[in-house]
């Protein structure tokens, strides 16, 4: 609250949006998601006017991560698709993780629509750019990806080792939901 409180003083829209988006992540760790998604679209329109096109993105993907979890999967592979396409050829850590996080969502939000397809190709896309970044933690998401695809191409060994290559890193970092989603795809196999 004080950031945003000290933000609104500035009238810098970017220092507003970037608080307002930061609000919205605390109740996103709440699971709080209409709070969370009320933020993050006041911080949108905070920004209609700005050249500050990372910040969008970055909120834009925001949204549509509470979007995937309301289902509303159709809105959020549009989302996805777009923020994968401004991170991608940007060459700085803070845009090659936002990359991999929008092509992990984007193979999420293939995978809720039964895109399975396109999903293996996304998520198979991410975990080469992953081990090309050295980004384990993006790796380990990917390979649970890859395991959920595997399982859905009927695919059942190949679906059980992805997907435990991935658990280990999750447990270690509290990532309890994508843990679970493996015990639970593990168990299907």
């Amino acid at each position: 609250d004080s950031a945003l409180t000290a933000a609104e003083k500035t009238k810098k829209k970017d220092l507003i949006a970037s608080a307002l988006y930061d609000k919205g992540r605390t109740y996103y760790g709440f699971r709080d998601y209409k709070k969370t998604l009320d933020y993050y679209l006041k911080a949108a329109g905070e920004l209609e006017d700005s050249e500050n096109k990372y910040l969008k993105n970055k909120i834009i993907y925001g949204i549509e991560v509470v979007k995937l979890y309301l289902m509303y999967y159709d809105e959020a592979l549009d989302g996805f698709t777009q923020t994968t396409r401004y991170y991608k050829n940007k060459d700085n850590p803070d845009h090659i993780l936002m990359y991999l996080r929008s092509l992990f969502r984007e193979g999420e939000a293939r995978q809720a629509l039964k895109e399975y397809g396109s999903a293996a190709e996304t998520n198979l896309l991410g975990l080469q750019e992953s081990l090309k970044h050295g980004e384990k933690i993006q790796e380990q998401y990917f390979n649970l990806a890859m395991g959920i695809d595997d399982y859905h191409a009927n695919e059942y060994v190949s679906a059980i080792r992805n997907i435990q290559k991935a658990i280990p890193l999750m447990s270690e970092n509290g990532y309890f939901e994508m843990e679970q989603k493996g015990y639970f795809y593990i168990a299907k196999s």
